[in-house]
């Protein structure tokens, strides 16, 4: 199982790689959609979640993911039951 703050370091090192951006800016609070460069990279950032964490995000769940605060909380919840 993993922890929260495992999980939070993940979500920030996804996001660091596939936006090539630096890790140590990026922050719980950042919005993912300042972070892309354009909607093509956000649906190839929810792409690599879903390959990381073989799972599916519900487009209804997702709409509702603005931070990388959001993504993790949806992750640690749906893929490990695990809460902050």
């Amino acid at each position: 199982m993993k922890s929260y703050d495992e999980i939070v370091s993940e979500v920030k090192e996804l996001i660091a790689l596939k936006f090539n951006f630096p890790l140590e800016e990026i922050q719980p609070s950042s919005n993912i959609s300042t972070l892309a460069k354009d909607s093509i990279q956000l649906f190839e950032l929810l792409l690599s979640f879903e390959q990381y964490y073989q799972m599916e995000a519900a487009y209804e769940d997702v709409v509702q993911m603005h931070t990388v605060e959001d993504v993790t909380k949806y992750l640690a919840k749906n893929k490990y039951g695990v809460t902050q």
